[in-house]
């Protein structure tokens, strides 16, 4: 999904330690919220939806592209996902929401304009579009940024993999879901990023719901699972055996646990996209485990 100013929005890919590369990377802890892309003059989720937020908060914004979570807190999700859906909102709603920036993307291509497009002179580091936020922030009072704090690690030094899983247990301590991993001497990258990583306790995905199961016990009367449908397109981030499935690969499965009894006497519509948690997969290439973890924030 592209944007006025040019740049497409990054999706990180699931963290194999195969795909690290001895180099350095910025670390960081990934929050769990709603994704949030600044042009510049407008607030977009990834898909491109607008978020209505109010003036009051808008105005803090820099003139300049910034990608980032809307966070309030932890196990805030779906308080900021409700917010973010709604077509108006007030300065009094929006007091407890935070912007935790990731980057600033594009740093790189203003740079590449004011030397030439595709001049390799204008080449901005993770670091330097960071740093492009820092003297932002340093010129305000008052503002809803969070610059993500970055750790730096060499992966060189298989001492690295030690530290990586030390700072892992640290965000899971504190109620967090994991961490982001980029290599520093790189542009944003649009789209998928093989070696941009996000590594989490456990893995999560998409479905579309397209059915239901009746409960039985203390479920009678109340929906038992939900019947779920996934197409899964190679290069998506999503490990697969594709020789368990003919192409277009679509799978069917079921998911009974994680509902609360809320959702099992009002299930999600037919129709809509959910997240749900899993740990890897079966000999016939269905999920293992599959727990639903929350209406997907489009």
């Amino acid at each position: 999904m592209s944007f006025a100013l040019g740049f497409e929005v990054l999706e990180f890919s699931q963290y194999q330690k195969e795909s690290i590369k001895p180099t350095l990377y910025l670390v960081s802890e990934k929050y769990d919220g709603v994704r949030g892309v600044w042009d510049g003059k407008t607030l977009r989720t990834k898909r491109g939806n607008i978020i209505a937020a109010p003036a009051c908060w808008i105005e803090k914004l820099p003139p300049f592209a910034l990608d980032g979570e809307l966070w309030m807190g932890y196990k805030g999700f779906e308080s900021v996902q409700a917010l973010s859906t709604r077509k108006d909102s007030v300065c009094d709603d929006w007091q407890k929401v935070r912007y935790k920036v990731f980057d600033a993307p594009t740093c790189a291509l203003e740079s590449s304009y004011k030397n030439g497009f595709g001049d390799q002179s204008g080449f901005c580091t993770l670091f330097a579009r960071l740093d492009k936020v820092r003297e932002f922030l340093q010129t305000k009072q008052e503002s809803v940024i969070d610059l993500i704090p970055q750790s730096a690690l060499d992966f060189s030094d298989n001492k690295s993999f030690d530290t990586l899983d030390f700072l892992l247990q640290e965000v899971l301590k504190k109620g967090g879901e994991g961490l982001i991993l980029r290599i520093d001497d790189k542009a944003y990258t649009p789209g998928r990023a093989k070696d941009e990583l996000k590594l989490k306790a456990y893995a999560d995905s998409e479905c579309k719901v397209i059915g239901y199961t009746e409960g039985k016990g203390r479920l009678e009367g109340k929906t038992g699972a939900l019947i779920c449908e996934q197409e899964i397109q190679e290069g998506s981030d999503f490990s697969y055996d594709f020789s368990l499935c003919a192409k277009p690969c679509v799978i069917h499965f079921k998911i009974g646990s994680g509902l609360s009894d809320e959702l099992r006497e009002n299930p999600p519509e037919i129709g809509s996209v959910i997240t749900y948690r899993y740990n890897g997969f079966s000999k016939n290439g269905l999920p293992k485990f599959a727990r639903f973890l929350r209406m997907y924030a489009q």
